[in-house]
């Protein structure tokens, strides 16, 4: 007990930075780990990009390739749609006339990608694509020059998240043992430090099991039991305690 009251009297200053370490925390852990498996995901497909596509020229708006045409990227259905190039094709009606014989197909022509589904088709113009040669080298350096850009400012985004996110915790979690325990003198100022500072124990464990390849689904629910957990202690704790006044009416034991 006389541990959770020290709890209460730590300077709020400790408090907020030991939230926003807690933000930092997570929202390291959760792009450290992604961020490795999206770039392991990106380069296997950059290395096989020469052996399945064709190199793609586009220039003034147009594509082109160096291979027979029509050249059959995927010719497996069951492993997604259908992808075709063909750049023979000049007009949206040439490439309609060869969308007729398939449900769902990716067609590459001369001017337009067009995606077609059993649902809707959808025509992009390469009018406004910049010149560009597509391929193994180029999709890699393209890869190099921003994957860490995007890394930075998911990192960024998911910090601002996981302040609100562990925010919203934090006074959710604060209510119960203010509500429990306020007969007892305990304000809300003090129950929300309690549930601030309580996120360090689940917090921690959750990016050691992360980087250790837990689940993320299982640790996201061994988070809420331990945080929860920790909570409910400290509730009952208070509610058994002395009535703040009259505990601090004399000198403080350690």
């Amino acid at each position: 007990m006389g541990f959770l009251r020290s709890l209460m009297r730590v300077h709020w200053a400790l408090v907020v930075l030991v939230f926003f370490a807690c933000a930092i925390a997570g929202a390291w852990v959760i792009t450290h780990v992604t961020g490795h498996r999206v770039e392991r995901i990106l380069e296997r497909v950059v290395s096989k990009y020469d052996s399945v596509v064709p190199e793609i020229t586009i220039q003034g708006g147009q594509a082109s390739i160096n291979k027979d045409q029509p050249y059959f990227v995927n010719k497996d259905p069951g492993k997604g749609p259908l992808v075709i190039i063909d750049t023979r094709r000049e007009t949206r009606k040439d490439a309609f006339e060869l969308l007729k014989e398939y449900e769902e197909v990716a067609l590459l022509t001369r001017t337009n990608f067009i995606f077609k589904s059993p649902d809707q088709t959808r025509v992009v113009s390469l009018s406004n694509v910049p010149d560009m040669v597509i391929n193994s080298a180029s999709l890699r350096a393209f890869k190099n020059r921003y994957f860490t850009l995007l890394v930075k400012v998911a990192a960024a985004a998911l910090v601002v998240y996981f302040l609100f996110a562990k925010l919203l915790q934090a006074l959710i979690m604060g209510l119960v043992p203010y509500l429990a325990a306020q007969a007892k003198g305990v304000t809300f100022s003090q129950a929300f430090k309690i549930a601030i500072l309580a996120l360090i124990p689940p917090v921690t464990l959750d990016v050691i099991a992360i980087l250790t390849g837990v689940p993320f689904g299982a640790s996201l629910v061994a988070y809420f039991l331990i945080y929860g957990g920790l909570i409910a202690v400290a509730t009952v704790a208070l509610r058994k305690s002395e009535p703040q006044s009259a505990q601090f009416s004399g000198p403080i034991n350690p």
